[in-house]
């Protein structure tokens, strides 16, 4: 599943770059439970906030289209970088590096 395929990658991340002001966040809006979703936190460490969106609200209003779709907002909620699926580290140092960030 992409999803855990990325959570390793996003973990180090959030680590790395919390510094610098970025602030990685996960929003599931699939018909995850509360347990799944603490599972899932747990099996891979993930100290970075996590949410559940219930009715898929806030995924319509950004326009995702597939799980996961990774993307990053600016300082005034506008989406800077849309990646898709298939989440990679040079994909995601290509993103950042639109919106000012070099990673890793």
């Amino acid at each position: 599943m992409p999803c855990r395929d990325e959570a390793p990658l996003l973990r180090s991340l959030s680590e790395t770059q919390s510094d610098r002001g970025l602030v990685v966040l996960d929003i599931s809006f699939q018909k995850s439970d509360l347990q799944n979703a603490r599972a899932f936190i747990q099996e891979y460490a993930l100290a970075y906030p996590s949410s559940i969106d219930p009715g898929a609200r806030t995924a319509i209003n950004y326009g995702v289209g597939g799980m996961p779709e990774p993307f990053s907002l600016t300082a005034k909620a506008r989406c800077a970088m849309l990646t898709g699926g298939g989440l990679t580290t040079a994909r995601l140092s290509e993103g950042l590096s639109r919106i000012g960030l070099k990673w890793p």
